[in-house]
């Protein structure tokens, strides 16, 4: 299984931290330099709708987001590749992910993604109904909502998924980790994911998707502790983030129903 990360040039720190998480295993992978959503012309309606463009949520970062795991799309293709692992650098990764890929995609068919990460604010509903047991007692289950499961930090997916993902991104009208909307449109046929959760989200690093305006307090403050790099300071961060991941549904909290994906009561 091939891993493709994505990365941006100027975050060195992310950098070395996702080298040393796959170095704990035995996946291969390609850093991807990321597109940088400080280098993008938002008005470009090649590449953006204006609809979201104009929305308070998108910001360049997530423009950038978008672009590079659309990179990766392409690359998969132009690889040859008939599955992938599709990685973020700001996760923890657990040690036998090389296993675990591999036993998730002898299941994966047509247009799929499986999310080793997920994030959901409420408990993210799915049905043990076709569920397939994976190493460490894991269970690979379909997620009932496709709203309510999002997050782009770690999934595999298959080439027919890139090859329709390559055709309906741009120009971008939905957020990169819009999962719902792809399914929508026809890019994806199933989604499923994994629980317990496998991959999670780092509390040490910050996000390089700018959710604060530039300029702002909140942004002068996150990097003047990053330049800083004090300790405590940077401890204080790290549980200030994990409450945050809690608050915001980021710890892959799920909730098994008797239901079929669309709601309808799942078969006796």
């Amino acid at each position: 299984m091939q891993a493709y990360v994505v990365n941006l040039a100027r975050s060195t720190d992310r950098r070395a931290h996702i080298m040393a998480q796959l170095g704990k295993t035995r996946v291969p992978y390609e850093i991807v330099d990321a597109v940088d959503g400080r280098d993008l012309d938002l008005r470009d309606t090649r590449l953006f709708d204006p609809a979201i463009v104009g929305t308070n949520t998108f910001r360049p970062g997530a423009a950038g987001c978008a672009l590079s795991h659309l990179q990766i799309y392409r690359r998969v293709l132009d690889d040859g590749l008939e599955k992938a692992l599709v990685l973020e650098d700001d996760i923890e990764l657990p040690a036998d992910l090389d296993a675990l890929v591999d036993a998730i995609a002898e299941h994966m068919r047509g247009a799929e993604i499986v999310l080793l990460n997920f994030h959901s604010h409420e408990p993210c509903r799915v049905t043990k109904a076709g569920s397939v047991p994976l190493p460490l007692s894991r269970l690979l289950v379909q997620i009932v909502d496709e709203g309510q499961a999002s997050s782009t930090g770690g999934y595999l997916i298959t080439r027919e998924a890139c090859a329709r993902m390559v055709k309906t991104v741009l120009p971008l009208r939905a957020q990169p980790d819009d999962w719902a909307f792809y399914h929508r449109e026809g890019a994806i046929d199933r989604m499923r994911c994994v629980v317990p959760m496998p991959v999670a989200n780092s509390a040490t690093l910050r996000t390089t998707i700018d959710y604060y305006r530039p300029g702002s307090l909140q942004t002068r403050v996150r990097e003047a502790v990053a330049s800083a790099r004090v300790p405590l300071l940077y401890q204080a961060l790290a549980l200030r983030r994990q409450r945050t991941f809690r608050r915001l549904g980021w710890t892959g909290r799920t909730e098994f129903v008797e239901e079929s994906p669309g709601g309808e009561p799942s078969p006796p």
